[in-house]
């Protein structure tokens, strides 16, 4: 029998999985959902990635609607998720030391990559909003773009041009193939820089710089172009900012100011990223001005022991168990907590310097 609590880590959940174990924490929740940019601050565990992940559509589907309705039905933008990947680091660290002049190759080569990545993260994402399955659901009816194969194509080319994927593409399939296929270039790029500077120099002038957030910004106005009756916002959910290269640190924390208008970013990270210390107070972007800052890191006593009541309660429901046993039930009473007779002779549990 699996053990009624085991370890959990919701970087390595499908949707649906984290849609159907879902607890909700509301004020914070509902504070991410806002229909602005929000930059959410908390350590490792503190359930960061499964609130950015609960927003996307696949997840949404798999939840208790009664619980969640109606905070869900008020997300009008469409929900596009991007974690950190710890591989463009290591890939581009195996160039070795550099000077500081080539040191913008490194940061070239970080954001392109970055860059294809979200690119994918759109496309996953438009195949979520074009699933006929979601327009049965109340809770996600709204998000239901209807998409023709001669609308896909339409799409596909002019995200050919406006990616600058070198054969036009005339379907999702395609496009991806050739997303794929720049990472491969990439990679070769990497090790040509690192092996054999003519071959170097003789290719790199071949290959296209991109920024993720101007990628997002290009895929959005091939997709009005589309579907012109939309005007429907997108949200890039960007997860563990904390672990990303120092320059992308910044680049994202950097355009939760003045960025695209049709784009909100929701960013996750530690309260303690570094990379956010280098701007000044009249360039950095500020709280409550440009983003909402949600901190997950210290919630308070009576909060905690609701939350945790909550995630027990689940635990039991999923193995057709009363929710209403209580923890103490289940596992117990600590002898540290047990109640010490007055006239015992021994020390209560928690007093100095002989307590349980």
């Amino acid at each position: 029998m699996a053990a009624l609590f085991e370890s959990y880590n919701a970087r390595f959940s499908d949707l649906k999985t984290v849609g159907s174990t879902f607890v909700l924490r509301e004020k914070e929740f509902k504070d991410i959902c806002l229909n602005e940019n929000s930059l959410i601050l908390g350590p490792r565990g503190s359930g960061k990635t499964t609130l950015l992940k609960m927003m996307k559509i696949g997840a949404q589907i798999a939840t208790d609607h009664s619980i969640n309705f109606k905070t869900l039905k008020d997300i009008k933008y469409y929900p596009v998720y991007l974690h950190a990947d710890r591989q463009f680091e290591l890939l581009t660290k195996g160039v070795g030391r550099v000077s500081a002049d080539k040191s913008e190759f490194l940061d070239w080569i970080i954001k392109t990559l970055t860059a294809i990545r979200t690119k994918f993260s759109f496309l996953d994402t438009l195949l979520e909003v074009t699933d006929p399955s979601i327009e049965l659901k109340p809770i996600t009816s709204h998000h239901y773009v209807s998409m023709t194969r001669s609308q896909e194509a339409e799409l596909c080319k002019l995200l050919s041009v406006a990616w600058r994927i070198s054969n036009q593409s005339l379907n999702l399939k395609e496009i991806r193939a050739s997303l794929s296929a720049e990472i491969e270039k990439i990679n070769d790029l990497v090790f040509l820089y690192s092996h054999n500077n003519e071959k170097f120099q003789a290719v790199a002038s071949d290959l296209k710089f991109s920024e993720p957030l101007s990628s997002a910004s290009a895929f959005i106005q091939c997709f009005d172009e589309v579907f012109p009756g939309r005007s429907t916002s997108w949200c890039l959910c960007v997860d563990e900012l904390e672990i990303m290269p120092e320059n992308l640190q910044q680049y994202f924390f950097a355009n939760l100011r003045s960025s695209d208008q049709r784009l909100l970013l929701k960013i996750a990270t530690s309260p303690f990223t570094a990379a956010f210390s280098i701007f000044d107070k009249t360039s950095s972007p500020m709280d409550a001005h440009d983003y909402r800052a949600v901190n997950l890191s210290d919630p308070k006593k009576k909060e905690n022991i609701k939350f945790t009541k909550k995630l027990v309660a689940e635990l039991l429901s999923r193995r057709n168990l009363s929710p209403s046993i209580s923890p103490q039930k289940i596992l117990g009473n600590s002898p540290v907590t047990e109640d010490v007779p007055a006239d015992s002779g021994r020390y209560g549990p928690y007093k100095s310097p002989n307590g349980a």
